[in-house]
């Protein structure tokens, strides 16, 4: 139930976002929209990574560490993490619910390419504020709300 709580004030602060992005985007274009997110999520991951550095337990970030750290940030939002494989150096995983994607297609914006411009951004900056060899990749991008992300936090 809480996760779900969660889902649905993630969704509605994403709807008020998007819509924010979508005016931009009408008025000064899409890739200057894209970019300004791009911008504002690499200084905003640079500060949330230090802050999850400075609180960890362990100063040595391989690829489990990480994802163990980076998972809060999607459990926040109320998304279901899924992991199907994780070493020391990858950790694969999909991300079933996602708020970010609903949220985009009720205002009428393409969700990958919001995605790819802000969220991935913000999460690959986190990983690599935790570790500079770290790297977070989107391997599949979902068909529909029904459908899951594959992720991977790989050590390099």
């Amino acid at each position: 139930m809480l996760y779900m709580e969660l889902f649905g004030g993630a969704k509605n602060a994403f709807i008020f976002f998007n819509a924010y992005f979508k005016t931009v985007s009408d008025e000064f274009g899409v890739q200057k929209a894209l970019d300004l997110n791009t911008k504002m999520s690499e200084e905003l991951a640079a500060k949330q990574g230090k802050l999850m550095k400075e609180k960890a337990v362990t100063n040595q970030f391989d690829a489990k560490a990480a994802f163990s750290q980076l998972t809060t940030i999607h459990e926040s939002l109320g998304m279901g993490v899924d992991p199907d494989t994780q070493s020391n150096f990858s950790v694969i995983f999909q991300i079933e619910r996602c708020p970010i994607y609903e949220a985009a297609k009720i205002i009428g914006i393409d969700p990958e390419q919001f995605c790819r411009s802000g969220p991935l951004v913000f999460l690959n900056k986190v990983a690599k504020e935790l570790n500079p060899n770290l790297s977070y990749e989107l391997m599949k991008y979902r068909k529909d709300k029904d459908d899951n992300c594959k992720h991977q936090i790989l050590l390099k």
